[in-house]
């Protein structure tokens, strides 16, 4: 009996003393799988997006998005990350969150950007996005190999002027954007 007490009173000093702790992450949101590649790019400004349906976000009802991480082989000469609303299934809403992120990344890796502000998740779609600006062709937001699942492979052009998926921009390719969120409560 004296061991359970003493056990229970150790368990309750360390429970305590983790209470100072900061805020530990406990969810993500990703469409996509390992890193493979990223598609090349000409020179232009481009945005990569993926789309987290309302089926998806609705069971982080009231976490907030805290960091945002996204793969890049090559570096654009200007990179930012962009949160948006839920707008329609091929098109985002109100911009949420921006932030230029061009001098803290690296190629070749993940990286990762914490909001200044925080996004709530409303149960709604929320589009986690990057927008690059490169002067010369380029491989740089990293995808997987596929197939692509639904809202993992948004993209927006300067050339075509709306957004539409990357397999109807090329017409066969089946990926996922690496753009991953990060949730905690």
């Amino acid at each position: 009996m004296k061991k359970i007490i003493l056990s229970l009173f150790s368990l309750s000093i360390l429970l305590a003393s983790c209470q100072d702790e900061p805020t530990i992450i406990d969810a993500e949101l990703h469409l996509d799988g390992v890193n493979n590649t990223a598609p090349s790019f000409d020179p232009m400004i481009y945005t990569c997006a993926a789309r987290f349906s309302a089926g998806i976000t609705a069971e982080h009802f009231g976490k907030d998005l805290e960091e945002v991480e996204f793969f890049f082989i090559e570096l654009p000469e200007q990179v930012k990350v962009q949160v948006f609303a839920q707008g329609t299934p091929t098109e985002p809403g109100a911009m949420l969150y921006e932030a230029d992120v061009s001098a803290n990344i690296t190629p070749n890796g993940w990286n990762r950007h914490t909001l200044t502000s925080p996004v709530q998740v409303i149960g709604q779609d929320l589009w986690i996005a990057l927008e690059c600006s490169q002067n010369s062709r380029k491989q740089t937001v990293g995808c997987d190999v596929g197939p692509a699942v639904s809202g993992g492979d948004m993209i927006f052009t300067e050339a075509n002027n709306r957004w539409e998926t990357f397999r109807d921009l090329t017409g066969s390719e089946s990926i996922n954007w690496n753009i991953r969120g990060q949730l905690s409560e």
